[in-house]
């Protein structure tokens, strides 16, 4: 029998698919069959939550599955395929999965909406920077979530979920209380613009209307709002009676707040003792701190101390214990004081500059100027080192220590940045958040 060797579509045995030699930007659809198939087995795989099971079956897709590249549903597979990754912690590779399957389908909202989420997800991750996600990768990141959240948003303008989630960049990642409202506030409009059997048909995407309301509470008191705040605080307990979609604790913690930042701190104690007994195992540190706060407002030392105490000391973080100085500071136990911003300044690499300020601040008001200087420069300069930018308290510690030792002239030059520096501090408000020995 002889072989047809005219024949285009005869390949030699051993021969390479042509998808392997071509670029995957420039192939061309094939025979959907192959694609068909894989793609039914890992949504039946995705739906009973088996991530290492596509994992295995088809990543990476050009070694596990190259009969599927080229194919019209590629792009879908890779799609499945950066969901497992995700789920599993590899969002690196996810991220880059969906880059891939972007290429072939740009205008793909939900390979859109999957990217922005995966890598505003990788953002928060607690251990993102372990994984070499800061500096300039991480601000890479964070432009990639924007960049395809908000083309998620316009491929489809009604997306409660899209808006939520770019609102959460705003406000947890890009810390932008005020950008966050409009997104936040839009994902409101979008739920309740929705007819009954829209809302019903798209009932998942209810609980981040829910969340939205929340994080509008937030993002106003954020913007010093507690009016407002306090209005929407009402809007989201009536959505989340039962809580259901934000923890009780939470919600009663931030009722707390609201109250303190209209400096009704009796008020503000009630409900962070509700949030404290609604408590779930985990720790929750930030509930006896702020009512440590309101205690140390009312003049109550010992019932701030008390608060602080629920918290075991060795469980007790940086920003606990700045108030717990605070509070032996009032008592006039300045010794105590020192002690525990020593521990926390050695403690923390990421705010030592606020520990260190308010070791400048003991040290000013009981009489020694010289070491005062010296935690005041220390603060600055890890401030400096750690966010780039000037400490102003450090420079006001400096100025004041200056004019006790009467070393005047030196006081007023530090004393006239101040005044240029000020506008700005009043608009970042970074690192005079919390003090209270500053006067």
């Amino acid at each position: 029998m002889q072989t047809n060797l005219s024949n285009s579509n005869a390949q030699p045995r051993n021969s390479v698919p042509m998808a392997l030699i071509l670029p995957w930007e420039n192939r061309k659809p094939r025979s959907a069959e192959p694609g068909i198939r894989l793609i039914e087995r890992l949504k039946v795989m995705a739906r009973d939550a088996r991530w290492q099971g596509i994992i295995t079956e088809a990543y990476p897709l050009e070694e596990r599955r190259p009969d599927c590249l080229g194919t019209v549903h590629e792009a879908d597979i890779r799609g499945e395929i950066a969901f497992a990754l995700g789920q599993m912690g590899e969002s690196d590779a996810a991220v880059e999965e969906l880059q891939k399957a972007l290429v072939l389908q740009p205008d793909s909202f939900r390979l859109n909406s999957s990217l922005g989420y995966t890598a505003y997800n990788s953002l928060l991750d607690p251990g993102a920077r372990k994984k070499g996600l800061s500096g300039k990768r991480r601000k890479e990141r964070l432009s990639l979530a924007i960049e395809h959240l908000e083309a998620a948003l316009r491929l489809k303008p009604d997306s409660v979920t899209n808006a939520y989630r770019r609102g959460m960049v705003a406000h947890r990642i890009e810390d932008k209380p005020k950008e966050a409202l409009t997104y936040f506030h839009k994902a409101v409009d979008i739920w309740e613009g929705l007819s009954m059997d829209e809302q019903g048909s798209r009932h998942m995407e209810r609980k981040n209307c829910v969340k939205s309301l929340y994080h509008l509470v937030l993002c106003y008191l954020a913007v010093k709002d507690p009016e407002t705040a306090s209005a929407y605080m009402t809007r989201f307990a009536e959505a989340d009676p039962h809580g259901k979609c934000i923890e009780p604790v939470f919600r009663f913690f931030t009722e707390g707040k609201i109250f303190f930042a209209k400096g009704l701190f009796e008020n503000a104690v009630e409900s962070l003792e509700v949030a404290w007994q609604r408590k779930s195992r985990k720790p929750v540190p930030f509930v006896p701190e702020l009512m440590a706060r309101c205690h140390l407002l009312m003049n109550d030392v010992a019932a701030g101390l008390e608060a602080i105490g629920r918290i075991p000391e060795k469980f007790r973080p940086p920003w606990c214990r700045w108030t717990e100085a605070d509070l032996h500071c009032a008592g006039g136990r300045f010794h105590d004081a020192e002690r525990i911003l020593r521990k926390a300044a050695e403690e923390d690499t990421r705010y030592r500059h606020k520990a260190l300020i308010r070791l400048a601040a003991v040290a000013y008001v009981t009489g020694r100027p010289e070491d005062c200087m010296v935690h005041a420069d220390d603060a600055g300069a890890f401030f400096k080192e750690r966010w780039g930018e000037i400490m102003h308290t450090s420079i006001e510690w400096k100025a004041r220590a200056l004019e006790a030792m009467g070393r005047m002239d030196e006081a007023f030059v530090l004393y006239d940045e101040l005044d240029r520096l000020r506008p700005a501090e009043a608009e970042a408000g970074k690192e005079t958040e919390g003090y209270s020995l500053a006067g």
